[in-house]
């Protein structure tokens, strides 16, 4: 796993001598993978309803849910994110906790009935999604041993050899929204057919900065900071089609598609490196030009089978799976420049399955909820604890017109992260990620 992440930092084209900061590889598969958020009915199940709908937070695995609304309604939801990363590096270990507040869903599904003996209800709206949301801070720092910024800045005097220390930092902001307009229809009572077409608005911010504390072993010292900014945008587009069929009352199944999203991508790339001698008591500062890139990156498809059981109005089980091939991530430009970088998607990255399950019972007005998510690293040669496992739960009371929800979730998952991807004799650092999220939803039949 180590030289996989390391070659996906190296690949990194720029001008940096040291490049810290996310690598196109890296940008490719934080834009095709996205958060389990929506209505806290859909967090609370695990997001299983494909084969249910009746959720507008549905619509993004299967439009054909759509149909399966009896009422006009609007929902909003807010949520509240904690989240803990502890990054252990050479043996030393450190915690960065933090929380965040944010809008994770609004939309609007309008329902219209026919008498026609073929169509029985068309229904139609959109929605809106905080797909992904990229908002954290956490640090590291240990000695690895190994000195990378080791010459005087004539390249002329005695090297840097020993490392007394190493700091790092990463700070991350941005989120990927995501606004689907759809339609669906059901057809005699057996069949619901949706489909929908989903925009992206992406923004990306990383600011990593790494500190190196090195001496000669004669009483001198170089201590350097490289200060590396970048930002990323892009806007992006998807269609997705689906279908519900009941054979029998208790009884659904659904099949879904959603194409490849395709981004048109901008970003921006700042260095700031800083050298300070004692030999000469001076201070370095080397400021780079920044660099500007457009390109075009192609997220793969998804496909989804569901089924559900309904037990009447007590109760119901739903399990979604969906397989998604990271091999077809793709990256363009007028300038064939991303050859390696494709190279790495088809080589190193593997298809992607996701399986989600659900249950909700209910008593009265009174809805008690559970779900299980789980998906796999996109990564050939990582490890079980590398998989996201998430568990929800949640409840709900309809007083009629409205309809209050609340959900819980939490997600846990190690990963990895390289400061120093040109040199394989420094190991990664490893993050353990732990993340809760409390959401709040309310319902309004118009």
């Amino acid at each position: 796993m180590k030289k996989i992440l390391a070659l996906a930092l190296i690949i990194f084209a720029g001008y940096q001598t040291k490049a810290q900061i996310s690598s196109y590889t890296d940008v490719g598969n934080l834009f095709t993978t996205e958060d389990l958020n929506g209505t806290s009915r859909f967090v609370s199940m695990g997001g299983a309803f494909g084969a249910l709908g009746g959720d507008i937070s549905a619509i993004s695995i299967n439009p054909a849910g759509a149909a399966v609304f009896m009422d006009s309604q609007f929902s909003g939801t807010i949520g509240l994110r904690s989240t803990s990363l502890k990054s252990n590096y050479y043996g030393t270990t450190n915690t960065s906790d933090e929380s965040y507040f944010n809008l994770q869903q609004a939309g609007v599904v309008f329902v219209t009935e026919y008498n026609s003996s073929t169509w029985y209800k068309v229904a139609f709206g959109v929605n809106y999604t905080l797909a992904s949301d990229y908002e954290n801070n956490w640090r590291a720092n240990g000695n690895s041993g190994f000195a990378t910024f080791t010459y005087d800045q004539d390249g002329e005097n005695q090297p840097y050899t020993y490392t007394t220390g190493q700091r790092f930092q990463n700070v991350n902001d941005g989120q990927k929204n995501k606004y689907e307009f759809f339609v669906a229809a059901e057809i005699n009572e057996k069949f619901q057919i949706g489909g929908s077409i989903t925009t992206y608005a992406t923004d990306y911010r990383q600011n990593v900065i790494l500190q190196e504390f090195n001496d000669d072993n004669e009483g001198n010292e170089l201590d350097a900071t490289l200060d590396q900014l970048l930002e990323t945008s892009a806007n992006g587009v998807s269609l997705g089609v689906g279908i519900i069929y009941k054979p029998i009352q208790e009884f659904r199944l659904g099949l879904s598609y959603q194409s490849p999203t395709w981004y048109s991508v901008s970003e921006a790339a700042h260095d700031i490196e800083r050298k300070y001698y004692s030999i000469d008591e001076t201070t370095y500062v080397n400021n780079f030009d920044p660099n500007f890139f457009d390109y075009d990156l192609r997220t793969p498809s998804k496909t989804t089978l569901s089924f559900a059981y309904i037990f009447g109005k007590k109760g119901l089980i739903s399990v979604d799976y969906t397989y998604q091939n990271y091999r077809n991530i793709k990256l363009d430009d007028p300038y064939d420049s991303f050859r390696d970088e494709n190279r790495f998607f088809e080589d190193y990255l593997n298809g992607v399955s996701q399986l989600r399950v659900g249950t909700e019972w209910r008593i009265k007005n009174f809805s008690l909820r559970g779900g299980y998510n789980y998906e796999q690293s996109p990564f050939k040669n990582a490890t079980s604890s590398e998989d996201k496992n998430r568990i929800t739960f949640g409840l709900g009371y309809n007083f009629g017109n409205v309809k209050v929800d609340l959900a819980y979730q939490n997600l846990q998952y190690d990963t990895y992260y390289d400061f120093y991807p040109q040199y394989q004799e420094v190991d990664l650092t490893k993050l353990k990620v732990n993340t809760s999220s409390i959401l709040a939803t309310v319902s309004i039949n118009l």
